[in-house]
C-alpha cells in the first residue's frame, strides 16, 4: 500500500504534500478498521482473474473528500503487485450538479404549489394561525402538542415539496424531543416567535414568488362551485318547506369535495415512492362526490400521517416482496363513502402487515402496560397502540417518521369528531383501516 516515487504534481497538490512512501490507505481512510479492510481488499483483487478483479475494483469506495475537494479515484491493476490510482478533481461537476438538483427541485416545488393550489393556500393559512398563537405552546406540558402541530406541518409542507421550512421543522421537531427528554424547554423554544416561524416558510414562497408574481400566492375570495350543485337547489327551490332547509343547503355549497384532498394525496405516493425506492401503484380511490364543512380540514390534513406510515413502515422493498411472490409494486387503496348518515374511509395497503410482536415490545419498553395487562388485550386491542403518541416501531428517526408522533395526531382528530377505529392485520399481506366518522354540519 506504498506510494512510489512516480506521482503527478496535480497529486501533490490535491494531498497537499510530498506522498511518495505513504501509505495511500492512510490519505484515504480517516479510521484504522476501513484502512484494514481496504487494504485486505486490494491485496485480494491483485491474486483474482481479470473478470473478478474488474467486478471488485467496481465496488470499492471512489469518492472522496479530501482536502475541501471532492475527488474521484479510478483503479487499474498494472501488475502482480502493484496499482495505479487516477485522481480527478470533480469538485466543480460537484456543485454543478447539485445547483441542477436543486433547480429541479425548485421547479418541482411551485408546479406542485401551483397544481394543488387550493390545498396549498390551506395549509399555508392554517400554518399562518398557529404560528400566531406559538406562546402557548412553550410549557412542558404542551410540548407533545407542539410536537404533533409541527411533525402535521412537517408532512404537509412535504406533500407540496417545500423544502426550507420542511427541514427547519425537523430541526425543531428535534429540540422538542431533546427538551421532553430532559425535562426542559430548550432555550430555541422559548424564543420562538411566530415571525421566525413564519419567517421559515417566507424564504419557501420567496422562491416561488420570483417565477410567479407575489399575487398568485394570495387566497382568491372567489368560490368555486360545479354548476349542476347550484342548479339542484334551484329547480328544487319550490319544494322547500322552510328557509332553514334551504339556508342548510346553500351553506353547503360552501363546503369542500374530499376526492379533491385524496386525488392531491396521489401526489404525495408518487413522491414517497422515490424516496424510499419502492415502486408504487398510483393510488386507488374510488369516492364520490362527498362535501363536508370546515370541521373536517385538520382531520383530513393528518391523514397525510397514513400515507407516509404505509410508504415508510408498510410496504416492503421490491426485493422484499419478490420473496414473498407479491406484485413488485405496491398499492394502497382508499374507499371513501357515506353509509346511514357516516363517512366510512376504507384505507389498506398490501404491505408486510403490523407487527403485533414488536408493538407489543415497544409498549413493554415504554412502561405502558405490564407483561400481566397486555397478556390479556386483544389483538386489535394490542393494534391500537400504534396510535399511541411517542410509540414507533421504527428505531431510527428520519424526516418521514420514527416519532411515533403522526399516527397520534391522526387519531387525536378522529377523537374530537367521535370517530372510530377498526384495524385488520394480514400478516405479510397488508393491513386495512376502517375510519366511520359522523358527519356533521
Amino acid at each position: 500500500m506504498v506510494i512510489g516515487s512516480e506521482y503527478s504534481s496535480k497529486a501533490k497538490e490535491i494531498f497537499g504534500m510530498e506522498i511518495g512512501k505513504k501509505y495511500i490507505t492512510d490519505l484515504l481512510f480517516a479510521d484504522a478498521e476501513e484502512r484494514l479492510f481496504v487494504q485486505d481488499t486490494l491485496v485480494g483483487i491483485l491474486s483474482e482473474t481479470l473478470e473478478r478483479q474488474a467486478i471488485l475494483i467496481s465496488l470499492l469506495k471512489d469518492e472522496f473528500l479530501i482536502n475541501g475537494r471532492f475527488i474521484k479515484v479510478q483503479y487499474k491493476v498494472i501488475g502482480k503487485d502493484s496499482f495505479m490510482l487516477i485522481l480527478s478533481d470533480i469538485t466543480q461537476n460537484k456543485y454543478l450538479n447539485d445547483k441542477i438538483k436543486d433547480e429541479q427541485q425548485m421547479y418541482k416545488m411551485v408546479i406542485t404549489v401551483i397544481t394543488f393550489f387550493e390545498q396549498f393556500n390551506e395549509v399555508k393559512e392554517g400554518y399562518q394561525t398557529f404560528t400566531k398563537e406559538i406562546e402557548k405552546y412553550k410549557t412542558l406540558e404542551m410540548l407533545p402538542m407542539l410536537r404533533r402541530e409541527i411533525h402535521t406541518y412537517k408532512g404537509l409542507f412535504a406533500q407540496l415539496e417545500l423544502l426550507n421550512i420542511v427541514k427547519k421543522l425537523h430541526v425543531l421537531e428535534s429540540t422538542i424531543d431533546y427538551s421532553l427528554k430532559i425535562k426542559e424547554v430548550d432555550d430555541d423554544i422559548v424564543y420562538l416567535s411566530s415571525k421566525i416561524l413564519y419567517g421559515w416558510l417566507e424564504v419557501d414562497l420567496d422562491v416561488i414568488s420570483k417565477i410567479f408574481k407575489p399575487t398568485v400566492l394570495t387566497k382568491s375570495n372567489i368560490l368555486k362551485i360545479e354548476k349542476e350543485r347550484i342548479e339542484n337547489i334551484y329547480n328544487n327551490i319550490e319544494k322547500y318547506e322552510d328557509m332553514q332547509r334551504l339556508k342548510i343547503d346553500i351553506k353547503r355549497l360552501t363546503y369542500s369535495n374530499i376526492k379533491d384532498t385524496f386525488c392531491a394525496y396521489g401526489q404525495l405516493v408518487r413522491t414517497l415512492s422515490k424516496r424510499f425506492e419502492k415502486p408504487m401503484h398510483e393510488l386507488f380511490l374510488d369516492c364520490g362526490d362527498i362535501y363536508l364543512s370546515d370541521k373536517y380540514k385538520p382531520f383530513l390534513n393528518t391523514f397525510v400521517h397514513m400515507f407516509r406510515n404505509s410508504l415508510d413502515h408498510g410496504i416492503e422493498t421490491e426485493e422484499e416482496r419478490y420473496v414473498f411472490e407479491k406484485d413488485p409494486k405496491g398499492t394502497i387503496t382508499c374507499i371513501i363513502k357515506v353509509v346511514e348518515g357516516s363517512l366510512e374511509i376504507l384505507y389498506t395497503d398490501d404491505g408486510r402487515g403490523i407487527n403485533i410482536n414488536k408493538i407489543k415490545s415497544k409498549v413493554l419498553q415504554n412502561n405502558l402496560l405490564s407483561q400481566e395487562k397486555l397478556d390479556s388485550l386483544s389483538e386489535e386491542e394490542i393494534l391500537m397502540f400504534i396510535f399511541q403518541d411517542g410509540l414507533s416501531t421504527k428505531d431510527i428517526v428520519t424526516d418521514i417518521s420514527g416519532r411515533g408522533v403522526g399516527l397520534a395526531s391522526f387519531k387525536e382528530e378522529i377523537d374530537r369528531l367521535d370517530g372510530a377505529i377498526k384495524i385488520t392485520n394480514h400478516p405479510n399481506d397488508g393491513v386495512e383501516f376502517l375510519f366511520t366518522l359522523p358527519i356533521i354540519d
